[in-house]
């Protein structure tokens, strides 16, 4: 029963994969190289025959007949393992702020980050702010600075360091509000096909 739900979820899934991959072609280069081994490169279409292969061998083991040693598991505990695995996740906050991106910035100039939370109900708002940034750089490391709080807004400011770069700026938040619970903004949409991040781009005469 656990198998056989594992292959339909598996199976949708896949087609997730490839409809995103699909929607990627066009937008991203053939190779999106982000490191040396070879699940590093490439692109999102390419990983569409490894899973295929993972779903066969699944289905391969669903129609093998089980073994004399092979662990059995009473009925009511199987839908309460199935229940506990499919069962709806409790949804994240979905609560964002107000942002506007600089419209630009200076190599070597530091860059001052607000996130408002006014036209949020104070109940809701976040306990901290985490800004998460780095150059748009798949070679490089995210940066991160907790967020300073003034009455509704956060602030924080990333150094003249972190700016020296021929790459755009590219940053989120993650909003905590608790020690379990946390949510990014602008994270990803309904579609999850949205852009989940901020980008800055260096100023023309920069």
């Amino acid at each position: 029963m656990l198998l056989t739900e594992a292959i339909k979820r598996y199976r949708a899934a896949r087609g997730a994969w490839a409809e995103l991959a699909r929607r990627a072609e066009g937008v991203y280069v053939a190779d999106v190289t982000f490191g040396p081994e070879r699940h590093q490169r490439g692109h999102w279409r390419d990983r569409l025959p490894a899973i295929d292969q993972d779903i066969a061998r699944m289905e391969k083991v669903l129609d093998a007949p089980a073994g004399p040693d092979a662990p059995r598991l009473e009925a009511d505990r199987l839908r309460a393992v199935q229940q506990a695995v499919l069962g709806p996740a409790r949804p994240r906050p979905a609560i964002r702020g107000e942002h506007t991106p600089p419209v630009s910035f200076r190599p070597g100039a530091e860059i001052t980050i607000e996130l408002s939370m006014a036209k949020v109900a104070e109940a809701s708002r976040p306990v901290a702010v985490l800004l998460r940034y780095r150059p748009v750089n798949q070679a490089e490391a995210w940066s991160d600075l907790e967020m300073k709080q003034q009455d509704a807004v956060w602030r924080a400011t990333i150094p003249a360091a972190h700016t020296r770069s021929p790459y755009p700026l590219q940053y989120f938040f993650e909003l905590r509000n608790g020690a379990r619970a946390r949510w990014l903004s602008p994270g990803l949409g309904a579609d999850w096909c949205s852009q989940p991040y901020h980008v800055v781009r260096q100023a023309a005469n920069g």
